[in-house]
């Protein structure tokens, strides 16, 4: 996704993105969770950008290359998506010119929560 104009941004954020819709929009669900590995803190940070939040974590649950790692589980819920959903089309709509420059801007606004 270099094309992007930024390193690090692949479809991690789009398909996990269209997920989430799926399940709020054409399912009517209410909230949606995930977990995923300690040790894998871009996809946590990807999470945390899509303003999701750390409910617990699984302390040593899972062996890994000889030793025991944690499971973090997250969660966001329908009317914090929404919120999110709306900033991002308001922040398209003033001219976002690529995918770095809204997720910057999630960044900005998740460290003011």
């Amino acid at each position: 996704m270099e094309s992007l104009g930024c390193g690090n941004i692949g479809f991690g954020s789009e398909v996990t993105a269209w997920c989430i819709d799926y399940a709020f929009r054409e399912l009517g669900q209410h909230r949606f969770s995930l977990t995923v590995f300690g040790v894998n803190t871009r996809a946590t940070d990807l999470y945390r950008r899509m303003a999701f939040k750390q409910e617990g974590v699984k302390r040593k649950v899972n062996w890994n290359h000889g030793k025991w790692e944690d499971i973090i589980c997250m969660v966001i819920l329908n009317a914090k998506w929404e919120v999110r959903r709306k900033e991002e089309k308001e922040f398209e709509g003033r001219g976002a010119t690529n995918a770095c420059d809204l997720l910057y801007e999630r960044e900005l606004l998740i460290s003011k929560e």
